[in-house]
């Protein structure tokens, strides 16, 4: 889960305060449970929810305690490519506009493709 703050937000204490409330570890447990995802605390992985299963036959289970394990060798895997952060925001600002509805899907897409393929 990603948090940003805007450099203009109007309220940029409340805002920090809102992403702190977000990531507390108490919060992750809840919204991963909630979600069925794993959290993005590693204080929330040490709960009980994700140590042990609470049926020992249930795959889902199973499948949540084993994807809690695998987190300490978990890595972020980024492709080696060049310009890879101009890719990135070539289209986080289309989906940003697709999103807002300044632009179609269809619209937005296009215009990345057209703006990484002139770079």
């Amino acid at each position: 889960m990603n948090l940003a703050i805007p450099q203009g937000t109007d309220n940029p204490d409340q805002a920090v305060q809102f992403a702190l409330f977000v990531t507390n570890p108490e919060n992750q447990l809840s919204f991963a449970k909630a979600a069925n995802v794993l959290p993005s605390t590693t204080k929330t992985l040490q709960d009980p929810y994700f140590q042990a299963p609470n049926a020992p036959d249930d795959p889902a289970d199973q499948a949540r305690i084993i994807s809690a394990q695998e987190m300490a060798q978990a890595e972020i895997l980024l492709p080696a490519l060049e310009d890879i952060k101009q890719l990135q925001n070539v289209i986080y600002e289309n989906l940003q506009a697709a999103m807002l509805n300044q632009k179609t899907v269809e619209q937005a897409i296009a215009d990345a493709e057209t703006a990484w393929n002139q770079r």
